[in-house]
């Protein structure tokens, strides 16, 4: 799995509405809803070391999860949005930079590795999602994606809705619909182009967006 390597960091933004106020939340900003594969690790933010996942786990500021080698980690947010993390994956829960009136804009990282990411159409606090590279950022209301970063590229693919991509380095923006894909590289922005989204079935599977979208139930 050496494509996961990342001699970049990624960094992933996720804006999700969370309540308001100024001051850090003492609540969860999600949960670490199941280890389906393999194992979880997670560093608190005061924690020295890694501990590995045993059940539900609540995750704040600060934290960091990470996937073993065969390790996929299912991860759900206040908002209802959920996140999928793949084997050999790093995702941190970064403090909150950004406080406005009636919402708090939640920041995390993809430090390296693949993240699915489910946000549902109609659920009020999961309308705004963003989500930022080193080379590029996507920008989503309602839908199923993927973003997978290597040291050459950053590539998002389209399950269901749209998304809009923009090259950080050159400004050049593209909207990717549903079964396209777009990929960021130094030499710019190629695509959106279509794929066989029966090759990937976290995409293409409506029982596994069902099963996010219902806590697993």
């Amino acid at each position: 799995m050496s494509r996961m390597k990342l001699l970049v960091l990624l960094v992933l933004a996720v804006s999700v509405t969370v309540g308001c106020g100024n001051q850090a939340t003492t609540e969860p900003l999600g949960f670490v809803e199941k280890v389906e594969k393999g194992e979880a690790f997670v560093k608190k933010a005061a924690a020295p070391d890694f501990a590995k996942v045993e059940g539900r786990l609540a995750l704040f500021e600060g934290d960091v999860v990470k996937t073993s080698e065969a390790g996929e980690a299912v991860i759900r947010f206040a908002t209802g949005a959920v996140t999928r993390v793949m084997p050999n994956s790093r995702f941190e829960i970064q403090p909150i930079k950004v406080v406005q009136t009636s919402q708090k804009v939640v920041y995390t990282r993809l430090a390296e590795g693949i993240a699915y990411f489910y946000v549902e159409k109609d659920k009020e606090g999961a309308k705004k999602f963003e989500v930022e590279t080193n080379r590029a950022i996507a920008s989503i209301k309602g839908t199923t994606f993927k973003v997978e970063v290597t040291d050459a590229a950053t590539t998002l693919t389209v399950g269901e809705g749209l998304v809009g991509f923009v090259d950080k380095a050159s400004g050049k923006s593209v909207d990717v619909p549903a079964l396209q894909r777009a990929v960021a590289t130094e030499q710019g922005l190629q695509g959106p182009e279509p794929f066989n989204a029966l090759a990937d079935s976290y995409l293409s599977d409506a029982g596994a967006v069902q099963y996010f979208q219902t806590g697993g139930n």
